[in-house]
């Protein structure tokens, strides 16, 4: 106890583009921080904490990754959001009312969502449809899985089943102006690509 270190940060996860008043800090700036460690605790054991526990603290790494990605540290926020999943897969189904369980299931789904996002910043395309994939086997019509993987399925050159995909979700929310307009993209450029398959003496490999 006691030992002091200085923490380089960069501004993204300090006070980030407002900066701060009070002490004054201007927007995006870096900083250095002196810290003392006063007290250290052990992680909490997952197999003594109650399931209300475990959905508590899930819940809480989930929130971290959220911050995290907003703060685009994309590899730190899926960090925690396979924390979280980790969390609820220690939980039994016989241990939790069958609220409960729907709440599971609708964090299992928004942390696979998230990954999904974040392996798509991080062009980890293949990662990024397996948790789309691995999310909708919980929910079959979850809108944003399907536009994740629609987005995926684009950048891997699929754009057949892309435009299926997408055209999913729509039929799910056809006011999803999101998804409507990412389709309506991909429509044009799956078009210019098949009309133009060759373009400046280079043929496409998707198209032979």
């Amino acid at each position: 106890m006691g030992e002091k270190a200085v923490i380089k940060t960069d501004g993204r996860y300090a006070n980030g583009f407002r900066g701060n008043l009070y002490p004054e800090i201007p927007s995006k700036a870096d900083l250095s921080l002196e810290v003392k460690l006063l007290e250290a605790t052990d992680a909490p054991d997952l197999k003594l904490l109650s399931p209300t526990e475990k959905i508590a603290l899930a819940t809480c790494k989930k929130e971290q990754g959220n911050v995290l990605y907003r703060c685009k540290a994309y590899n730190y926020a899926i960090l925690k959001y396979s924390t979280a999943l980790k969390i609820t897969e220690s939980i039994s189904k016989d241990d939790i009312r069958s609220e409960e369980e729907n709440n599971l299931m609708e964090m299992n789904v928004k942390c696979l969502n998230n990954m999904a996002a974040s392996m798509l910043k991080l062009e980890h395309f293949d990662a990024a449809l397996t948790c789309c994939s691995e999310g909708l086997m919980y929910q079959p019509k979850n809108v944003k899985a399907l536009f994740h993987m629609g987005k995926v399925l684009a950048l891997q050159d699929k754009y057949s089943e892309a435009i299926q995909t997408l055209r999913k979700a729509l039929e799910l929310e056809p006011r999803n102006k999101t998804v409507l307009d990412e389709l309506s993209t991909m429509m044009k450029k799956h078009l210019f690509l098949g009309c133009f398959p060759v373009v400046f003496g280079i043929k496409l490999s998707h198209y032979r």
